[in-house]
């Protein structure tokens, strides 16, 4: 979990713990706006929840750089996040 400082030293280390995955998650902290820490290299997988969308395309493409220049070959970006500007109706009709 790669969480600003103060989120991964107040509850994070907990919450890892209550769901039995402390064994296979570590905690590190920092900004995604800077290089991301050398600890980040082992990562399988990069998950990004809700974060892009709150960035101008400019910043979403540092944070992924900054993702790509740390990350193991074979590591993956995964991301849930939302599509502005676009109402649920209009996101129907272009399934069609």
């Amino acid at each position: 979990v790669f969480d600003q400082p103060k989120v991964v030293a107040s509850s994070t280390k907990e919450v890892l713990a209550e769901l039995g995955v402390s064994d296979r998650v570590s905690t590190v902290g920092g900004s995604f706006l800077e290089p991301l820490p050398a600890a980040l290299s082992s990562c399988d997988a990069f998950y990004l929840k809700f974060i892009l969308h709150d960035w101008a395309d400019e910043e979403c493409v540092s944070i992924l750089s900054a993702i790509k220049a740390v990350a193991k070959e074979g590591s993956r970006i995964v991301t849930t996040d939302f599509i502005l500007g676009v109402d649920g109706a209009n996101m129907e009709m272009s399934k069609r």
